[in-house]
């Protein structure tokens, strides 16, 4: 069981960065951000979060 996680609760978010692909990377490709969790004390379910962008 998993929920979503929340930006502002979860997770600070992520503002004013840039993720670059390498020239020729292809449709698919895949760039890792790192991104500080926010430790709110309450129990939850394991939670997920996806971003997607365009180039």
């Amino acid at each position: 069981l998993a929920a979503m996680a929340t930006s502002g609760s979860d997770y600070i978010p992520i503002v004013g960065r840039t993720v670059e692909f390498s020239n020729g990377a292809g449709n698919g490709a895949t760039a890792n951000a790192s991104l500080v969790i926010t430790n709110h004390n309450l129990i939850e379910a394991d939670q997920v979060s996806a971003t997607v962008c365009a180039r």
